[in-house]
């Protein structure tokens, strides 16, 4: 690989400095100015091996990745690989996972948080630029009544926490999950 660094009048021809080249270089140098701004800046990650989280601010990133714990229930059940990397339980989720990476929102798939005292594992924990938690909740089994039940009993904790549809809780089923 060659490297151009800055010095690009020595390893031009005269042929490139003909001025569509020379406006072309001066496109070049542009962009890659920005580039190195937003990488010095850490407007963008920088240092990963994952082009992929490319969109994400590194405290996003950091937050992402971070050590947490998570729900150690039935982990085998952890077949859907998603765009991200991560694996979850469902079909549905995965729809979730990819749609919320692909949109850039920084999320974690079933942390443990407190609640009321309590661990709970909600399915996604999302969180937003001011820093503000919201929970998604996916019941993808509510034709299960003992399921349902527990979906229900979930969700009365949550809002005796604080946390309420359409501000800060998110409640999905399979017939809300467009593929």
């Amino acid at each position: 690989m060659v490297n151009i660094g800055n010095d690009w009048d020595a390893i031009l021809s005269d042929e490139w400095e003909k001025p569509y080249y020379i406006n072309l270089r001066n496109f070049l140098k542009e962009c890659i100015s920005s580039i190195s701004k937003a990488i010095d800046s850490e407007e963008i990650i920088k240092d990963t091996p994952i082009a992929k989280y490319a969109n994400y601010s590194i405290a996003d990133y950091n937050w992402m990745k971070s050590s947490h714990s998570q729900n150690k229930f039935n982990q085998e059940n952890l077949i859907y690989k998603t765009h991200s990397g991560i694996t979850v339980r469902s079909k549905s989720e995965r729809i979730i996972a990819d749609r919320l990476f692909h949109h850039g929102v920084v999320f974690r798939y079933e942390p443990m948080i407190i609640l009321l005292g309590k661990e709970v594992y909600p399915d996604f924990v999302i969180r937003r630029t001011d820093g503000e938690i919201i929970i998604w909740e996916h019941n993808g089994l509510m034709d299960d009544t003992d399921y349902a039940y527990r979906a229900f009993e979930k969700i009365q904790r949550y809002n005796a926490a604080g946390y309420v549809q359409h501000k800060n809780l998110i409640c999905t089923t399979e017939r809300d999950i467009l593929d």
